[in-house]
């Protein structure tokens, strides 16, 4: 259901912050020509996640105790898309984006001596003992689609400068994966653990902001170049699935699911750059645009840990919150006509 529902936003076209109002003629509500005042455009970006406590092993000592360094996954910069359209309605402006975003990022390490312990699987539920685990590695994955359905309207602040204020509607789908896996490879019959662990989250919610843009001098007289900047802050409910799965070579140790977990989830957006605008080009007003952005995800449910209290028939499942999120550089190419 959920990707059905992002393909009908692709088939309708998506929308991207309209940072560039004066590109587009201003039409009065009586007489709007659906032909004209369009402006569609298409961003390259280039992210990367942000979330701490992806760690998945820990050196240990000769007596079997946490000493050294604490090993973890980083993850690394991925390239995705944005893409938009948008109408100009007079002053107003109505429109739909879509972000989409991949990333797979794994490290792994090896200790011939067995000086390490698994920080992802603990108590019973692990099989190969501390200072018998030779290799471990963890993986961490995560797979972004958002959708903004947006209205807002530009007013021309000063000779040069454009400010616009909005507001809108957000779907936001974050699904982060989890994985680590511990072998002895020294053994004859080689033993091994596999953690895999998912937080999947469906949040709507709304959104305002406020973005700039100043025109700072002409170049060759047929292009302009500017700076803008923009700040949102949304508010949304999301809903959350977990899972935790502990497997070995030969049998499942641990299956446990939590569906549909609500709370509260806070959005902060910033970005910043230039722009280079050239009117009357090829049938159309173009933009290019190169920047910088920040997207936070706040009070975002952690992944689902199970604790056993004192060995005894008593568990816990950990209802921690956490903060994931992603920045990196973007390209952006706009046309009005």
């Amino acid at each position: 259901m959920r990707k059905l529902f992002i393909l009908l936003c692709l088939l309708m076209g998506m929308a991207q912050f309209n940072l560039f109002a004066e590109n587009c003629d201003h039409y009065c509500w009586d007489c709007i020509d659906w032909c004209e005042g369009w402006n569609v455009h298409a961003d390259w970006i280039y992210w990367t996640p942000r979330k701490c406590a992806l760690d998945y092993s820990i050196d240990v000592d000769s007596s079997d105790e946490p000493k050294g360094k604490l090993h973890g996954v980083d993850p690394s910069y991925t390239s995705g898309f944005r893409v938009g359209v948008l109408k100009c309605l007079c002053d107003w402006d109505l429109g739909v984006h879509y972000t989409y975003l991949r990333t797979c990022d794994k490290d792994s390490v090896e200790n011939a001596a067995g000086d390490m312990a698994g920080t992802l699987i603990g108590g019973d539920a692990k099989t190969v003992a501390v200072g018998d685990l030779r290799f471990a590695e963890g993986k961490y994955k995560v797979d972004l689609d958002v959708v903004d359905i947006e209205f807002g309207r530009g007013w021309q602040a000063w000779c040069d400068s454009w400010v616009r204020f909005f507001g809108g509607v957000k779907l936001a789908f974050i699904d982060q994966k989890l994985g680590g896996i511990y072998r002895d490879l020294d053994s004859e019959s080689p033993e091994a653990d596999f953690y895999k662990g998912c937080v999947d989250m469906n949040a709507y919610g709304l959104y305002v902001g406020t973005e700039c843009l100043h025109d700072i001098c002409s170049i060759c007289n047929c292009g302009q170049l500017g700076i803008f900047g923009n700040i949102s802050m949304g508010a949304l409910v999301g809903c959350f699935d977990r899972k935790v799965r502990v497997d070995t070579l030969t049998d499942n140790i641990i299956n446990i699911k939590e569906n549909n977990s609500h709370c509260l989830v806070g959005n902060v957006n910033l970005s910043a750059g230039f722009s280079y605008s050239l009117p009357d080009c090829m049938c159309g007003n173009w933009m290019l645009c190169i920047g910088y952005e920040m997207h936070l995800w706040l009070n975002t449910i952690d992944f689902l840990t199970i604790n056993q209290n004192n060995n005894e028939n008593e568990f816990d499942p950990s209802r921690n919150t956490d903060a994931v999120g992603f920045d990196g550089l973007f390209v952006r190419a706009s046309v009005c006509f």
